[in-house]
């Protein structure tokens, strides 16, 4: 008995050392691994989709950027660096320059429109940016309190202790290492961008994503809320995201606004023409503003899904996207949105027109495409 204890002993000592063994030979890190190429990536969970000049570049989980030169017809995978799941694709118009983001911190960059890709940023390098401006941002806090009257310091005070709160955070997710992703990304030109993500996460580049810097300190959010969505209407800079958080920029990011929106839910979207500015959110809500930001109020919104991407059509409505088969019509006075009676996917995150006038759809499921696509349904429809 005692001779089968013991090898029985060993054999369980090595099928934990074979288990280990297999275990680390298989993780690979989705940071340091390059996409897998598979023709089903069109077919996989696709969040994101827009267009370069007649090409439509979309991205989606497991690190797959995939390009269309056919008008969605087809598809081909792009070169890309890392297996995470990517997030949000701005391509500047009319350019060869864009940048992705993704799960773990990362932004990527193309300079031949989309074919190949390279790491920029990944959460490491995100979190030592944090700690960085908010170790700045307490020191200077400090300095403004030693020299401060009376009168000002409680209000002083208070927003240090805010600060001194959001650097122990700032600490702590790196202690976590590459965990938060960025939601969005916004260029307004070849070198000034900014993206976003959760726990009031917000970066800034002025050279192109060469190097960047964490701005989040400049905004006040002692919560740490999400932020979702960036979006630039004209001259202004629109940030939305959770709890009815929105803020607007008029100064290329040096300082932002709070807004007071109707909505106390999570915002997803954000866009716009003019003065007039749109929030798309959760379970079919959505408020609009007329004077770029300064009033709010709802749109009437039959939709109880939450609503995911906007953008204007050629007669100056806006389409919007939602987590279901049906994409919505917002009319011509931006207060009701209107399901269309077609079904555009399973559940759309984003949606491109190819140069063709088609409409591609991306979600749950891959690309859809809509090879003629009809929206003359009317504003006064029940």
């Amino acid at each position: 008995m005692r001779k089968f204890a013991a090898a029985l002993k060993l054999c369980m000592a090595l099928l934990v050392t074979v288990i280990f063994c297999v275990t680390a030979w298989a993780f690979d890190d989705p940071l340091e691994n390059s996409a897998i190429f598979t023709p089903l990536a069109p077919k996989t969970l696709l969040l994101d989709i827009t267009r370069s000049g007649n090409r439509l570049i979309a991205v989606g989980q497991r690190g797959h950027i995939i390009l269309s030169d056919d008008n969605g017809k087809s598809w081909q995978q792009a070169q890309v660096p890392v297996q995470e799941t990517l997030t949000s694709v701005f391509i500047l118009a009319g350019g060869q320059t864009g940048w992705v983001t993704g799960h773990s911190g990362l932004i990527l960059v193309s300079h031949d429109a989309g074919q190949t890709w390279s790491k920029q940023l990944d959460g490491d390098q995100v979190n030592r940016l944090a700690v960085a401006a908010y170790q700045q941002a307490v020191k200077l806090k400090r300095a403004e309190l030693d020299t401060a009257s009376d009168p000002a310091r409680g209000k002083l005070q208070t927003e240090l202790d805010d600060l001194d709160l959001a650097l122990e955070d700032a600490k702590a997710f790196g202690e976590e290492g590459a965990t938060r992703p960025f939601l969005d990304i916004l260029f307004l030109n070849e070198r000034e961008g900014f993206a976003v993500g959760p726990f009031g996460l917000l970066v800034q580049t002025t050279d192109g994503g060469d190097s960047w810097t964490c701005i989040s300190p400049a905004i006040d959010n002692p919560e740490g809320l999400h932020y979702n969505a960036l979006a630039l209407v004209g001259k202004v800079i629109f940030l939305a995201g959770e709890r009815g958080f929105a803020r607007r920029s008029f100064d290329r990011g040096s300082s932002w606004q709070p807004l007071e929106t109707p909505y106390p839910g999570s915002y997803f979207a954000v866009g716009g023409k003019l003065h007039d500015i749109i929030l798309l959110g959760l379970r079919g809500n959505a408020v609009v503003s007329h004077d770029s930001g300064d009033t709010w109020k709802a749109v009437d919104s039959g939709a109880k899904t939450n609503l995911s991407s906007l953008q204007m059509l050629s007669d100056g409505r806006f389409l919007v996207s939602q987590y279901s088969p049906n994409l919505l019509v917002l009319d011509d006075q931006l207060s009701r949105l209107i399901p269309l009676p077609w079904t555009a996917g399973i559940a759309v995150s984003s949606f491109a027109f190819a140069p063709d006038g088609s409409l591609v759809t991306v979600g749950v499921g891959g690309v859809n495409r809509i090879s003629t696509p009809d929206f003359s349904i009317k504003a006064d429809s029940p």
